[in-house]
């Protein structure tokens, strides 16, 4: 679907010593290559819309902003990308701005502007409704600790579960609670007054539940452990722990 050629290839997936390495190694090579960084801003011109997707993920990643306005551009455009770029291996969706907000948190820490950083979290928080994404952006929100993002966060969290992607809105959960933990709370008691919906959101409310150091959140952790499902009895003993020592 998306022909390369050898020298695209190379640019995109080896490592300085030409080893193919695969894309996620290559963004996270210690110093760019600098020599190839022309080569790869020239990609940034294809026709080929995985070429341009990548190219800009290199570039954001090794902390250059003529990726990181690449990856802007097609933010402010989402509504019409016209190719999946990358599919979840599971549900077929697309993860691109998933993997775009995780270029963008390479870029921060390659030395780039971190208003640019914040400027572009929000806008990923403010289509996070609309649009899958995995997990990435949790993860880099949750390791940047930007906490004047949190009434950004919580719309997200309500847009994103009125639209019905349950666990998708759980994600940001954690994060919504390590940045203001009262309006975590907030959300969380709204959230689980449908008995239906707990399953799903488990795992997140038990990770959740580690930020917010009360004895109310504490009894709700408790309550977390009637789910049979591992990954919510791993994550109900890890808060647990984490809280040991306030209680």
């Amino acid at each position: 679907m998306f022909p390369m050629t050898p020298d695209e290839y190379k640019l995109l997936y080896t490592d300085e010593d030409g080893v193919v390495v695969g894309l996620d190694e290559v963004q996270l090579i210690d110093s760019p290559i600098i020599e190839r960084v022309p080569a790869l801003i020239d990609l940034l011109d294809s026709t080929n819309h995985l070429v341009v997707y990548e190219s800009a993920l290199i570039l954001s990643a090794w902390g250059f902003d003529f990726g990181v306005d690449k990856i802007e551009l097609m933010i402010d455009s989402d509504s019409s990308l016209p190719v999946e770029l990358s599919p979840n291996r599971i549900n077929g969706e697309d993860n691109c701005f998933d993997e775009m907000a995780y270029a963008i948190y390479l870029y921060g820490l390659s030395g780039g502007s971190m208003t640019k950083v914040k400027e572009l979290f929000c806008k990923f928080l403010e289509i996070y409704p609309r649009h899958f994404f995995e997990s990435k952006l949790k993860y880099v929100l949750l390791k940047s600790n930007i906490c004047e993002l949190a009434d950004d966060v919580c719309m997200a969290i309500i847009t994103t579960h009125k639209n019905g992607r349950i666990y998708q809105a759980g994600q940001l959960l954690p994060v919504l609670s390590l940045y203001n933990p009262s309006k975590g709370w907030g959300v969380i008691s709204d959230l689980i007054t449908d008995k239906d919906l707990m399953p799903y959101l488990a795992v997140n409310i038990a990770e959740s539940l580690k930020f917010i150091k009360t004895r109310e959140s504490l009894d709700l952790l408790r309550s977390l452990i009637q789910f049979s499902r591992s990954e919510v009895a791993d994550e109900v003993q890890n808060s647990l722990s984490v809280l040991a020592d306030r209680f």
